[in-house]
């Protein structure tokens, strides 16, 4: 992180929302802030800590600028560890600013994004999985995915990787004492079985695989020929009227684009303009978007009528990820391969829906601890290092080569250190002298 980023000195910031409201609240942090609450508090003496005092907060003049009530939070029973202030004032961004301001005088710093979080991090009152957590739970786009953000800012993974972390610590330290002490009596190198450690991160790189998906929803493109009933779909899936719709060809010229939710399931629907030839530039250049999206889609729902012509050239090459839907089916019957809908009548639109969930494989994912997933790329990349040199490191025991066993054991491990923002090569020096004997 940035050298600004630092400990000690109070930082202050606004925690809810820029605008209007009933309440806004500052969140301030750093060493001693509670002692020195008097400069701005009313009510300082009586601060209650774990607890909310009200008074007024106060100018240079020590008249109020505000009635307000302060949550106090002495370290290290605080969420950074430091002391920490709330300070609930009304809702006006003038004020706040001024509230702001008059901290600032007060030799506050503004905080930097994250800050508090990160100072979190430092002093040991959560891991940098969990501190990814925060962000998730704010920015999930659905109940599925705050579900899973808040499973891993209980701790639910990092209590999963922190078994695998701690034993690829003691291998670390174990074989370090071995190429550091050869001549001393250390007790014969033993076989390290680590096929319960690979099967879990195994596992859990597995039920990350819909990663995307979970956290800016899957890609869902409804595509086919002009006036077949596309923006009628949208509409009726959005549940409400986006997409304009008319019996004239060619209507939908752009792309539109809605966050939806199908079973707690976050979704991206994209309604397209109608694959076709045309002359038409404007008409041919979202022609073209449609193509190009085809290719981001995690699924296409290929909608037909009972007149129209089921098969597109464009469609060829994802026909892994197409849905076939025939519309309109009030008119006619569907043939074998398609499933019928008519979005007139809302018929079929349930089944659309179970088959939409099915092919996107979100069920996949399932219930439970076994079900954890990672909830960064970051994450993911480090959990797959750490997989490869663990793996690389049962291949070369079995040639008991020594130095590459040790190399990869400690690329494993720092990979882990990493994913849980702890520090690898200081923990192992620790679990090593733990061994040595008291008064050595």
């Amino acid at each position: 992180m940035s050298a600004r980023y630092s400990l000690g000195e109070p930082i202050a910031a606004l925690a809810t929302p820029h605008g209007q409201s009933a309440l806004c609240i500052l969140r301030l942090s750093g060493e001693g802030i509670c002692a020195s609450a008097h400069q701005f508090f009313s009510a300082a003496s009586r601060l209650s800590p774990q607890g909310m005092t009200y008074g007024y907060f106060l100018d240079e003049e020590g008249r109020a600028m505000d009635e307000v009530m302060v949550a106090s939070f002495p370290c290290p029973r605080s969420y950074t560890g430091e002391d920490v202030l709330e300070i609930y004032a009304h809702g006006n961004m003038y004020l706040a600013r001024s509230l702001l301001d008059r901290l600032f005088r007060l030799g506050y710093r503004a905080a930097l994004p994250g800050e508090f979080t990160y100072r979190a991090v430092l002093l040991g009152k959560m891991d940098m999985i969990k501190a990814e957590a925060v962000h998730e739970l704010i920015c999930a786009h659905s109940s599925a995915g705050m579900d899973h953000a808040l499973s891993r800012l209980r701790g639910d993974l990092s209590h999963l990787l922190q078994p695998i972390y701690q034993r690829l610590l003691e291998i670390s330290s174990f074989l370090r004492m071995h190429l550091d002490y050869p001549e001393d009596e250390i007790e014969a190198l033993p076989y390290f079985d680590l096929s319960l450690e690979k099967e879990r991160l195994e596992n859990l790189l597995h039920h990350s695989r819909n990663l995307e998906r979970w956290t800016d929803g899957a890609v869902v493109v409804i595509a086919g020929s002009p006036n077949v009933g596309k923006s009628s779909l949208f509409n009726l899936l959005l549940q409400q009227d986006r997409a304009l719709v008319s019996d004239v060809a060619g209507t939908t010229r752009d792309y539109l684009e809605a966050d939806i939710q199908l079973g707690g399931f976050p979704i991206r629907l994209i309604d397209t303009a109608g694959l076709h030839a045309s002359e038409d530039k404007i008409e041919a250049l979202g022609i073209q978007k449609s193509v190009d999206l085809l290719h981001k889609a995690d699924l296409i729902i290929h909608v037909t009528d009972i007149r129209g012509e089921g098969n597109l050239p464009e469609l060829a090459a994802h026909q892994e990820k197409v849905l076939r839907v025939m519309n309109k089916t009030d008119l006619g019957d569907a043939p074998a391969g398609y499933l019928a809908i008519s979005v007139l009548r809302h018929q079929g639109i349930e089944e659309l829906r179970q088959h939409i969930l099915a092919m996107l494989d979100f069920q996949a994912v399932g219930q439970g601890n076994e079900a954890l997933m990672l909830g960064s790329v970051r994450q993911k990349k480090l959990c797959a290092d750490a997989l490869e040199y663990l793996c690389a490191f049962m291949d070369i025991q079995e040639q008991g080569d020594l130095d590459a066993m040790a190399f990869h054991m400690q690329q494993a491990g720092t990979a882990l250190a990493d994913l849980l923002g702890k520090n690898l090569h200081d923990e192992v020096n620790a679990a090593m002298f733990s061994g040595f004997c008291l008064g050595k």
